[in-house]
């Protein structure tokens, strides 16, 4: 059932994204496609799925071609889906609710993600000049792709133990949460993934821009995820992205025909 909630949230963003472009062209007028925008944030806010929310609110922007006037105008809503990501962030992890805690949600991610980086250098300072090659990077994603299970990739795992059985790291590696994107370069190839991640940002873009509407869209709104999610987890994501669009496309098609009959 988790998959069919996730796969039907994965369709109303390509709807949404549909709208989106219909509104950045007025076709459609600004309260249905704010209508959409909360119901999205409903479902949200009861899956507590931050992700799903976030993605909603950057296909919303690009519908409304939001500038810098236009979001200061919007600011009391803005405050609201503030507090609304706060609240979920801090549900997701059983804390009750307290204004004392609305900056949690984000210094805690930086702690995490810093944390990580910083073990991340010391295994790499540890292994001299360590540079892992580009083999297991593609290797690894690829079977744990394919194994269709979340595992923790197979080079890293060697590193990261024998990092730990030689006193390098003493704690597991990212001991607080997450698993952010540099970290995961790094561990493979070193401190030319500095290098390496901007580059895979350019041809991101350069890729989705050519994409039909709706998965350009969509994946522009996710984009944020490149700084965070691990590899895998971004492929996955897209591929689950373009499983949907294929099926949304496919019932479109149906209803335009059963319509025009």
């Amino acid at each position: 059932m988790t998959s069919v909630a996730t796969f039907s949230k994965t369709i109303l963003l390509l709807v949404f994204s549909s709208l989106s472009i219909s509104r950045s062209k007025n076709k459609i007028s600004p309260y249905k496609f704010f209508l959409f925008l909360l119901i999205l944030l409903f479902i949200s806010i009861v899956d507590t799925a931050r992700t799903h929310m976030m993605i909603a609110i950057f296909i919303y922007f690009y519908g409304e071609r939001y500038n810098l006037k236009k979001t200061l105008l919007m600011f009391p809503f803005l405050l609201v889906l503030f507090f609304i990501f706060v609240y979920m962030t801090l549900r997701r992890t059983d804390i009750d609710f307290s204004f004392d805690l609305v900056l949690w949600p984000f210094f805690s991610e930086a702690i995490f993600g810093s944390y990580g980086a910083y073990q991340t250098v010391e295994i790499i300072n540890n292994n001299g000049s360590f540079l892992g090659s580009p083999i297991y990077f593609i290797s690894d994603n690829l079977i744990s792709l394919f194994h269709l299970k979340n595992l923790f990739q197979i080079h890293i795992h060697e590193v990261i133990s024998s990092a730990m059985s030689n006193g390098v790291i003493a704690l597991k590696y990212y001991p607080l949460g997450g698993h952010f994107f540099l970290s995961e370069f790094m561990i493979y190839f070193g401190y030319i993934a500095i290098i390496l991640f901007p580059i895979f940002y350019y041809f991101y873009f350069k890729v989705i821009k050519n994409l039909p509407g709706e998965l350009y869209v969509v994946y522009l709104s996710m984009s944020f995820m490149l700084i965070k999610a691990p590899v895998l987890v971004i492929i996955k994501t897209a591929i689950l992205i373009l499983i949907a669009y294929c099926f949304f496309s496919l019932i479109t098609r149906i209803l335009t025909r059963a319509i025009n009959r």
